[in-house]
């Protein structure tokens, strides 16, 4: 049995490493942020200390001391993590977001359950690695489309309802010769989103159909994304 400052050691920890994580997640505006990801962590820190340590020394009503297995917790958690993560994937149109935050919710609860455990270097390195997946490889991963697919960028147009459609925008893109591979659309009282995923000419660069179509009627505005 570890002290009670050892116990209360873990559960800081584990709470700082899941608030590194949601943290970048709160920055970025998603609905599992700083809080949930700290909880998470939290949770699965005190689920792990449970399952090893709070059944120490229980004894059956023969004077036996009663066997446990520490890891069937850690097994619930791994399922039952999976719910909450399933909570933050949402679908927009053609479109899925959220499986990056249900994913770092799903690393979250392994660094809670490692801590719990005393497993600290694992889940620092594994914390630390995350940490910079998501924050700096989106940076690398924009190079590398940009690289390795340059005639392909990602559209978004804003186009108020009472003076444009949908199909004024894809025939506008179909008369230039730019082929459409994905179409997400989200609609207000007031105006329409319409996310392109475009594949170009290449003759035509992206800055070009932006140009051309915010010109556009009904069109309140266009940027692009590679």
């Amino acid at each position: 049995m570890i002290g009670w400052q050892e116990e209360v050691i873990r559960i800081i920890i584990g709470a700082a490493l899941g608030g590194l994580v949601g943290l970048d997640r709160e920055i970025r505006g998603q609905a599992a942020g700083l809080r949930t990801h700290t909880l998470v962590a939290v949770g699965s820190t005190l689920f792990a200390l449970v399952s090893i340590f709070g059944f120490e020394g229980v004894a059956g009503s023969a004077g036996q001391v009663l066997t446990y297995d520490p890891s069937r917790v850690a097994a619930q958690i791994v399922v039952g993590i999976g719910f909450l993560g399933a909570g933050a994937i949402m679908r927009h149109g053609t479109s899925v977001k959220g499986l990056t935050t249900a994913a770092s919710l799903w690393v979250v609860a392994a660094l809670g359950l490692a801590v719990g455990c005393g497993y600290y270097l694992g889940a620092i390195t594994v914390s630390v690695l995350l940490f910079l997946t998501l924050r700096a490889m989106r940076t690398a991963e924009d190079w590398l489309i940009n690289w390795v697919r340059p005639d392909e960028a990602t559209l978004t147009i804003r186009i108020e309802n009472k003076k444009a459609e949908s199909h004024d925008v894809l025939e506008f893109l179909e008369h230039r010769k730019i082929r459409v591979r994905e179409l997400s659309v989200d609609r207000t009282p007031e105006d329409t989103q319409l996310r392109l995923y475009i594949k170009l000419p290449g003759d035509i660069k992206p800055e070009q159909v932006v140009k051309d179509i915010s010109g556009a009627a009904g069109v309140i505005g266009a940027h692009w994304k590679r």
